[in-house]
């Protein structure tokens, strides 16, 4: 039931993050950021589709992408036993994405890899996102969650 919960939640955040309803997470930005960021390695696929989707979304907000740029945290895979936290390596969004990409099977990679080239985008090219009106920021993304409209 667990996978099933996180699954929906995912689908419900990934709506309401190609909207405009997007703009809510701007003040909980670095504790949406983090939990996304836990969750870029989950196991289950069509959760780090979701987790990617909602990241892309999230980081065309300027002040989110420069959130996601600053924020310092831990990947759950560096969290073991054998391994005290203040011996471990702090890892930014970048950091996080990257390790992800390095775990991850080709079509997630690719999404990861747009995910890095919006954080790494300046403030002028989050309009680009935006769409005219947006009410088809989901058309816009690139092939982010291809497939996976029918699920939401």
């Amino acid at each position: 039931a667990g996978e099933t919960q996180l699954q929906g939640g995912g689908a419900a955040l990934y709506s309401v993050s190609t909207t405009a309803g997007k703009k809510v997470c701007v003040p909980l930005g670095s504790v949406a950021l983090k939990v996304l960021g836990e969750l870029l390695e989950h196991e289950d696929q069509e959760i780090c589709s979701y987790v990617n989707g909602i990241l892309y979304s999230l980081l065309s907000l300027p002040e989110l992408r420069e959130e996601a740029r600053t924020m310092v945290g831990f990947t759950p895979s560096h969290l073991t036993p054998s391994i005290p936290l203040a011996c471990m390596r702090p890892q930014g969004m970048g950091d996080m994405l990257t390790s992800a990409m390095q775990a991850s099977p080709p079509e997630l990679q690719s999404q990861l890899n747009y995910i890095l080239v919006q954080l790494h985008s300046d403030a002028h090219q989050s309009s680009e996102d935006s769409g005219d009106d947006g009410d088809d920021d989901e058309e816009e993304d690139p092939d982010v969650l291809e497939g996976d409209e029918d699920e939401v």
